[in-house]
């Protein structure tokens, strides 16, 4: 099963290790900066989506991705998109919409559901053997020098900002486990770099369950990486994992198996709009100052 590539930069690299791993996949890379690599496929991109893709992995800068997806959706190729799915929620469920129009099966990769802490941790609330959660807090320290913000992870309109590069799959982590938000109330600042985005998030979440949540996100941990982890109080008692999940294989082999099976994946579209839906929230909130409530995040929302 040929499968393609869009994108080599961190992600794409990623992408391709994942497929060489997996049996019967033959990955074909496509980069607009060819040189980077002579195995590169060598043609122009309309000839590279006619090479009988079976499906393709989306790896580009968020803000070029919406143009290349509608090319695949017209050829019917199955499509895994790096998250965020896009940068508006109009612009997202308009994909979405195609997707189901054309039968075209639809993945965004959010590969922290994978992390075998995170699962049990998820069960255990689900299951409700760990008893009502009454808080959470998401903890990401993270350092990134100003070199890392060249080009468009430095703007927030191109998708650089703290909520949608980096803190975005925590997002999802909270949702998942806690259940729908009702509202946020977000602090979203520029503190440790010279650029045209923000490094840095405190939030607070209130559930419909009941349950508060904070989340604190940033890129000014100098010198070096903190970790991340997330604490759960519930009436039972009290858990901290590490939330780290580095890892795209698992989420990739069941993409793999989605597209030969012909079925959904493990990680929906709809719960990928969730959580892009909540990171917006938090946005408009540090913007305007005032607790923003998700489901007034509708569909036309820029």
């Amino acid at each position: 099963m040929k499968v393609g590539i869009v994108g080599y930069g961190h992600a794409g690299k990623k992408h391709e290790k994942a497929y060489e791993n997996i049996e019967g996949i033959e990955p074909i890379i496509y980069d607009v900066h060819q040189d980077r690599r002579p195995s590169f496929y060598p043609g122009t991109f309309g000839e590279f989506i006619r090479q009988d893709l079976s499906a393709v992995s989306i790896c580009t800068p968020s803000h070029v991705r919406e143009e290349l997806i509608d090319y695949f959706i017209r050829e019917g190729i199955a499509i895994l998109v790096e998250k965020p799915l896009a940068l508006t929620v109009h612009e997202a469920q308009g994909i979405i919409n195609n997707c189901k129009n054309m039968e075209v099966l639809l993945a965004v990769v959010l590969q922290k559901r994978f992390n075998p802490n995170i699962q049990k941790l998820c069960g255990e609330v689900h299951a409700q053997t760990f008893g009502k959660p009454l808080i959470a807090s998401q903890v990401v320290r993270w350092y990134r020098p100003t070199s890392y913000y060249q080009g468009w992870k430095g703007e927030t309109d191109k998708g650089g900002s703290i909520l949608i590069n980096q803190a975005l799959h925590q997002i999802d982590i909270l949702q998942w486990i806690l259940g729908p938000v009702r509202s946020v109330f977000g602090h979203v600042e520029t503190l440790g770099h010279k650029i045209n985005t923000s490094d840095a998030v405190v939030a607070t979440l209130k559930f419909e369950s009941g349950a508060i949540g904070t989340l604190e996100a940033s890129t000014v941990c100098y010198p070096k990486n903190a970790g991340e982890h997330l604490t759960i109080l519930s009436e039972w008692g009290r858990r901290t994992i590490d939330t780290a999940w580095p890892h795209h294989e698992p989420i990739i082999r069941n993409f793999v198996e989605c597209v030969r099976e012909n079925r959904e994946s493990a990680v929906t579209v709809e719960e990928s709009l969730k959580s892009l839906k909540i990171a917006l929230a938090i946005q408009e909130s540090a913007d305007t100052g005032k607790e923003v409530f998700i489901d007034m995040i509708l569909e036309d929302y820029t």
